[in-house]
């Protein structure tokens, strides 16, 4: 007969090396560098990619290439600040490599500013 705290933590070491495995296999993603812009009012309340109605006051962004919910450090200069990935979206036609809320964008820069370059990690 097997002992149940020897079984369980048999069981509990043998998740914790395969959710290492897992996280190890994961690629590393290096900063990106570009253009950024924003979106506020003309898509406040509308759905994202999310399934949640964007808030143009929350620090969120949208990116083609990193995961939904993902949190990205976005910095201008010496300003940055930290974005939960909410949405896609098509502005990379035009050479952007992310959109940010209207809040995220004006901790980065005044969102009179329209665009700003950044670097995302």
């Amino acid at each position: 007969m097997r002992h149940p705290i020897i079984t369980s933590t048999l069981g509990a070491a043998v998740i914790l090396v395969v959710a290492a495995a897992v996280l190890w296999a994961m690629p590393v993603q290096a900063a990106q560098c570009g253009k950024a812009s924003w979106y506020g009012e003309a898509h406040h309340g509308r759905l994202m990619a999310n399934g949640k109605p964007f808030n143009m006051h929350a620090l969120t962004a949208a990116s083609n290439t990193l995961p939904l919910g993902a949190r990205a450090l976005v910095t201008a200069g010496k300003r940055s600040g930290v974005v939960r990935i909410t949405d896609r979206g098509g502005f990379g036609k035009y050479g952007r490599i992310i959109d940010l809320s209207k809040a995220a964008f004006a901790k980065l820069a005044p969102t009179g500013q329209g665009i700003v370059r950044v670097c995302v990690e």
